[in-house]
């Protein structure tokens, strides 16, 4: 059995638009403090556009590049009472939870940290960072959302 596949609808330079194929892969970042970094980056720019290493200045925000990256989102909160999961479901899930709550907070897991924390208090970016690697993995294919959506460098 393969990997699943997505296809993304891009916008051309010159108007059209194309269909992109796009790998889901589940390796995680246990060994990829540089994503880890680049996850922290896009969850506390202010900048409206993503702009990669090269310096190119995407169409897309920096949370909808989180996205692709790894499974972000107010879909990953997980209500502890629901009686449809088993303890160890519930669990599991609360472990994967990362989402901006109405307050500007960031969920990760079970912990909760303020965006300016993660901004200015080295300690608790180390923290969040090791607990990426611990506990992520990418949402798409690495090398097909650099090379065929973005157009640049992650």
């Amino acid at each position: 059995m393969g990997k699943p596949v997505w296809m993304i609808k891009t916008i051309r330079d010159d108007g059209s638009t194309s269909n992109v194929r796009v790998i889901l892969n589940y390796s995680n970042f246990k060994n990829s403090p540089e994503v880890a970094d680049l996850i922290i980056d896009l969850l506390t720019t202010n900048d409206s556009f993503y702009t990669d290493k090269k310096g190119t200045i995407t169409n897309i925000t920096p949370k909808n590049v989180l996205q692709f990256i790894v499974n972000f989102g107010t879909h990953t909160a997980v209500n502890p009472d629901d009686t449809r999961l088993t303890p160890e479901q519930i669990q599991n899930k609360l472990n994967k939870q990362f989402y901006i709550a109405d307050n500007n907070q960031l969920v990760v897991g079970q912990s909760v940290y303020d965006i300016s924390d993660i901004k200015t208090v080295p300690e608790i970016r180390e923290r969040l960072k090791q607990y990426i690697m611990d506990n992520f993995h990418w949402n798409i294919d690495e090398s097909g959302l650099n090379s065929n959506y973005l157009g640049g460098d992650l």
